[in-house]
Formats: structure tokens, sequence, C-alpha cells
């Protein structure tokens, strides 16, 4: 799938402005004059030195500051200053500065992220890793991914249930960045298995299981150490099923029931919870005219807690086929209950009314359905029976 270019880039310049409003946490000192820490490093007196308000207060209070600024406060306050805005103007500088203080900066901010991902400070965890990745000369692939799934943590966390309805916008707009950085990679990258694995759940939950195929499928090719094949063959077993699924419901829906139900029955014997399934069979068996069959599905679906108008409609619809017209008038009643708007559950419903003799009530439900819609071919069918009728 492309990348839509522009949301991309409206949804970066929305991070970075979300990020930069994290910078109220960092003051700058000024020099006096320059200052050399050893023979490589010199601090020029007109580049503002940026330091976290936390590292100062502890610092004056301690009177740690009294002779010198620590380099882990120096450090970590420029890396975090990098990470909240990736083009502030002494970036290059502080750059060069961190890498001659510290030859270990890709394990220091690595273990720095991991530390704020454990203990779920995920905005922590994304400052830091976009200040690695302008620090770092490798494994840009390594930290993008992980950038990218520290975007999906927040959505994550941002779209609780608990949460707000701004937090919870805030967090849907997490989620298309992710989407997109991984998207990115896999253009950048084309064989890197784990992109392709998250994108595979993210068309999962878009329902586009075709090309969560797709990308389970170059997951498991692309995985060479074996370590994602097990549960990624799960999986793709999964979303095979759910292909045939909406293929067998589609031929249900179309007329096609015998070649529906070919893929249908093996599916509710592999899985016997798969409610949905089981409707769809009991529906392609209504409509080659086993009611029996249906019914048993259906009556069984009800044993299991399963309660809808569509599946009363279609319970009413197989009494009613069979001549029990009571319970075909109870069965269409109840779907009613749930969804008094179905003209076509209140035309079945006036049908069998007029079939236990009740005429007056046959006019109810039928002349109430073409009120609603009169458009519909079903309640235009009806109305004019019940007009020929009267």
């Amino acid at each position: 799938m492309e990348i839509n270019k522009d949301r991309y880039s409206e949804l970066l310049n929305w991070l970075n402005e979300a990020l930069e409003k994290e910078l109220s946490d960092v003051v700058f000192l000024e020099l006096k004059k320059d200052v050399h820490i050893n023979n490589e490093i010199t601090l020029n007196e007109d580049i503002p030195i940026p330091i976290k308000s936390d590292y100062l207060i502890k610092g004056i209070e301690s009177d740690k500051f009294s002779e010198d600024i620590p380099l882990y406060d120096l450090v970590d306050s420029m890396v975090y200053l990098i990470g909240c805005n990736n083009h502030f103007k002494y970036n290059n500088k502080y750059i060069e500065i961190i890498k001659k203080l510290t030859k270990e900066i890709d394990a220091f901010l690595l273990n720095k992220a991991s530390e704020f991902t454990k203990n779920k400070e995920y905005l922590n965890s994304l400052i830091y890793l976009r200040a690695l990745k302008e620090i770092s000369d490798k494994h840009h692939d390594v930290i993008r991914y992980n950038i990218a799934y520290t975007l999906k943590q927040i959505s994550t966390e941002k779209g609780a249930e608990s949460a707000s309805k701004s937090q919870k916008q805030y967090g849907k707009m997490y989620y298309e960045l992710s989407y997109y950085e991984f998207l990115k990679l896999s253009e950048d990258f084309p064989r890197y298995d784990k992109v392709h694995y998250e994108l595979g759940f993210y068309y999962l939950e878009k329902e586009d299981y075709e090309s969560a195929k797709d990308e389970l499928e170059k997951a498991y090719r692309f995985n060479e150490d074996g370590d994602l094949k097990k549960s990624i063959s799960d999986l793709l077993s999964n979303v095979n099923d759910i292909i045939a699924f909406e293929k067998g419901k589609s031929y249900v829906i179309e007329g096609k029931a015998e070649e529906g139900l070919k893929i249908l029955i093996p599916l509710t014997q592999r899985y016997k919870d798969f409610n949905e399934a089981s409707y769809y069979t009991a529906l392609g068996y209504r409509k080659l005219g086993n009611y029996a069959k249906t019914k048993l599905i259906l009556e069984e679906l009800i044993k299991k807690g399963e309660s809808s108008p569509e599946i009363d409609n279609e319970l009413g619809l197989c009494y009613f086929y069979d001549g029990e017209y009571k319970k075909a008038a109870e069965s269409f009643e109840k779907a009613l209950k749930m969804k008094d708007s179905d003209v076509g559950c209140m035309c079945n419903l006036g049908f069998t009314y007029y079939q236990l003799g009740l005429v007056d009530k046959a006019i109810h439900y039928i002349k109430k359905a073409y009120e609603l819609n009169p458009e519909d071919e079903i309640t235009k069918k009806s109305w004019s029976w019940i007009q020929n009728l009267k």
C-alpha cells in the first residue's frame, strides 16, 4: 500500500509540535567564556547549553553545580532536546559534543529507552529513540522499528477506555503515524520480517484480510532465525480461515448456497464457537429449503447466548415455511423488539398474522413497513398484495 505523503508529513509536523512542548522542562545556560572540558571538547560561549530543569534544581539544592556540571546531566539534557526538537539550530554541535563525551552513546540511549518502556513511560522512550536516530550512524532500521513500535504503544495507552475524548483523538493520530512509519520501513527495508509482521496486525484491525495475508507471508518468508515462524504460521492459518469465511458468506448472500456451505461447514466443525459462521451456515440451509437443519443451528446459537434480530427473523421464516405460524409470529415480534425499523421483518410478521387469520394486524404491519420505506422492493410487493387483498 502506498504512503499518503501529505498526510504522513502532516502527522510528522504534528508530532514535532507536540514534542517541542516538552521542552518546557529544559532551560539554557549561557557561558561567560569558552569552557574546555578536555583536549577535544570546547563549549563555546556563543552556544547555549541545555539542562533539564530537574537536574538544575537538584544540582543547586545539593550544591553539586558549585564547581561544574556532571557530564551525565549535560549529555542527557542535550539528548532530550534533540529528541524533542530534531531541527534545533545547535543540534549538530550538541551531537558533536555528545559523541566526543561518550563512545557508548548508542547503548546508553537504547538502555534509557528500554527502561522507560519497561516503566510504561512511552513518550520518554520515543524522545530518546528519536534522539538516537539523529545521533547514531548505524542500525537505523532497528532504531526506526523501535520508534514505530513505541508510537503504537502510545496510541494504545491514549486510546484506553478510561481516556478522555481528546486523548483518544491523539491516540488515533499516534496509531496512524505508527502505521505510516512501518509502511515507510517496509519500503526502505523490504526484507525486514518484523515490520511485515506488525503491518499484518494493522491490516487485520482494518479487516483488510488479503493485505494482512500478504504481509504475514512476507514476514514468514524473511524470518531467517525462525523466532517468529510458529506465531506467524498460526496467524496465517487464522487469516486464511477468515478469508474463506468471507468468501463462503458472500456465496450464501448471493444465492450460491451450496458453494457457500462447502466452505462454511468445515469452518463450523473446526471452530465450535465461530457463531457468525454458524449463522451463515444456517442461512445457507434455509435458502436450500432445509428448514429443520436451519432451526437446529439457530436454536443452538440462542442456547449459547447469541441474540440478534437476524437470528430471530431467520428462525421465524423457518417456522413460517413449516406452518408453525404462532412460533413464527413470536420470533418476528422478538426480532422487531430489538430492531423496530426492520421493514422486512415487519412484512414477514404481517404475512404470518394473515395466516393466523388476524387480517387487521397483517395490514397494520405491512402498512407500517411501507410508510417507513416505500422504495424497498419487499415492502412495495407486500403493500401491493395487501391492496389487492382489500
